[in-house]
Order: C-alpha cells, then structure tokens, then sequence
C-alpha cells in the first residue's frame, strides 16, 4: 500500500483522486467536494492503514508466504489482551523505519479484536475491519 513520506507526496495523491472522480459519467461535472459526498469513500489515510492491516494479514496466512511471519517479531507476553497475534515493535532512533511496512502498522494491527484477527478468509477480514469503521 502506499504510504507517502512527505505532504507534497499526499498532495499528488489527492489530486490523482480529484481527477479519478471526474472520470466517473453522471457525477464528473459536480464540484470535487459533492462528488466525494456522493462517491462516500475511506479518507486516504483509512485506506493506507486498510491496505498495510490486509498486507499483514497476508503475510501471516501460510498460503500467501510461509517464511513471512518471521518479518515480525511475536510478543513474549502469555497474558495479553485482545488476541494472539500480537506483535512488538522493537525501538529505533531511525526516522526511516517509522516508513517500513513492519514498524508503521504494528500498533493498528495489535488493536484489532480477536474475531477480526482469526478471520478465516482475506474477504472476511476486510468485511470485518471495515464494519469496525
């Protein structure tokens, strides 16, 4: 999923979005703000965050990638709260690894509750993560 560093990266997003939503016959001759009002879609961020929590739920299902859930590092705690599937997300003084894939979402994907988590499917995962906002 992309997740932009910088605003200006954001910016370009939007605009690739305002122009994308003038494509769409019917709504194309609206003003941007009326045309997302009736499109109704997940504010960006929303659907960066979506896109890495589906990533990782990939990557720790054993058909996707069978070496994967070593890219995370489990927690040693028994007694957690939520679900198992808990991660930790070791410190680091690096500004650059609050980018990668495996720092930025650990938190997200350590708040999810548990019937989420043990979706059976990557469809049900995504039903169920998107009745959560």
């Amino acid at each position: 999923a992309v997740s932009p560093c910088l605003k200006k990266d954001s910016e370009l997003l939007e605009k690739v979005q305002r122009t994308a939503t003038k494509l769409i016959p019917g709504i194309a001759k609206l003003p941007y703000k009326a045309r997302l009002a009736k499109l109704n879609p997940f504010p960006l961020s929303y659907r960066r965050t979506r896109g890495d929590l589906i990533t990782v739920f990939k990557l720790l299902s054993a058909n996707f990638a069978p070496d994967m859930p070593s890219f995370f590092l489990s927690s040693k705690t028994e007694n957690l709260r939520g679900h198992s599937k808990k991660f930790h997300k070791p410190r680091t003084n690096y500004l650059s690894a609050d980018y990668q894939l495996s720092h930025r979402i650990i938190n997200e994907w350590n708040s999810l509750p548990q019937h989420v988590v043990e979706a059976p499917f990557v469809d049900s995962f995504k039903r169920k993560l998107d009745q959560l906002r």
